[in-house]
């Protein structure tokens, strides 16, 4: 989720907030796949006339596995980007991680998404390490291949990792494929740079990098603030749930 500067703020580009509905994300996809092909990461630099779809999976793997299922019914796949060190999901939960491992028998591919941060990184030899450590573990949570990373949040620092690769994982921001490609991204809750739909009827690029982020897409029109609010107000009901769930397959009485 990255942050805005001066030059990308809400506004900048014409949108609106029914521009990030499920609806809506299916004609985004039919119009996508009548003009391009979806491809991997790994093929992408190969390949003319192609996107590279991406979700960085920030708060929510339920709004991820939403999106996944559209894509499947419109048989495209893109690629899904999971933070082990989310403070909005544990991807080692039983039903997360069941989520996780859905979208991948649905044919998408999963990747890494690494939060430089959470280990305070300040070189390569670090950032190996620790890429090399969480890909290890994320392989053998879903019993998966993991081939892609992407940073989360990036800093100043993280930003100068602008290889092809880290650790054997094509790094999405590698700067070949960033400067190869035109790359959108709904950040915050909206298009900071150019609006997809308008992007792909344009028909100026061959190559397309699309990163978006499973939260911004509901059922109905929301503002940002909102949709951000009913990911967590929804993980805190369900964590709820199972804990009630649990005093009465105990027989407990769960005092209020």
């Amino acid at each position: 989720m990255n942050h805005p500067n001066e030059n990308d703020e809400f506004g900048s580009v014409p949108q609106s907030i029914e521009d990030f509905t499920e609806e809506a994300y299916r004609s985004l996809l039919r119009l996508a796949k009548s003009r391009y092909e979806f491809v991997s990461i790994d093929q992408f630099s190969t390949r003319d006339n192609v996107i590279f779809l991406r979700h960085d999976v920030d708060l929510s793997p339920h709004r991820a596995h939403a999106l996944s299922k559209i894509e499947s019914e419109e048989n495209v796949r893109s690629t899904y980007f999971i933070l082990l060190s989310s403070n909005f999901y544990n991807a080692f939960e039983q039903q997360v991680a069941k989520v996780l491992g859905d979208i991948a028998e649905m044919g998408h591919w999963i990747g890494l998404h690494f939060d430089c941060n959470r280990y305070s990184i300040s070189d390569e030899q670090k950032l190996i390490r620790w890429i090399d450590f969480e890909r290890s573990v994320l392989s053998r949570l879903l019993d998966i291949e993991v081939k892609a990373i992407s940073f989360h949040n990036p800093t100043t620092v993280a930003k100068e990792f602008d290889k092809d690769q880290y650790a054997g994982l094509v790094n999405a921001y590698g700067k070949n494929l960033m400067d190869g490609a035109k790359y959108v991204s709904d950040s915050n809750g909206y298009w900071r740079f150019e609006h997809l739909k308008e992007v792909l009827e344009s028909g100026r690029y061959g190559k397309l990098q699309i990163l978006t982020h499973p939260e911004w897409w509901q059922a109905s029109p929301m503002k940002p603030e909102a949709r951000v609010r009913r990911c967590i107000d929804g993980r805190g009901e369900r964590t709820y749930r199972d804990y009630v769930s649990v005093l009465r397959a105990s027989g407990r009485v769960n005092v209020t």
